[in-house]
């Protein structure tokens, strides 16, 4: 369910992704139409996450991404670039 607050297919990462607050910012941006990048280190909690959010219907992705490794970090902006174009919000 959207609120019209211009989600609609802007591209989001959000670190800590797979639980938490994490996870609940990233349902609720995927709730607002927007496309998900989840990062987490946990690859168990961030696949469950990723599943729950495509059996919504969202679109989303998730990465084992450790934040305090730069090249990590670089490398998976590049993904998310790749995929869908660029990264409007980062949620960190």
């Amino acid at each position: 369910m959207t609120t019209g607050y211009g989600l609609q297919n802007k591209v989001v990462i959000v670190t800590g992704g797979a639980a938490g607050i994490g996870r609940a910012t990233a349902m609720r941006f995927a709730g607002e139409g927007a496309r998900v990048a989840i990062w987490d280190m946990n690859a168990e909690a961030g696949a469950a996450t990723l599943a729950e959010l495509k059996g919504l219907g969202a679109v989303a992705m998730f990465q084992q991404v450790n934040v305090a490794e730069t090249e990590a970090v670089e490398k998976a902006v590049g993904e998310v670039v790749e995929r869908w174009g660029a990264v409007d919000v980062l949620v960190n």
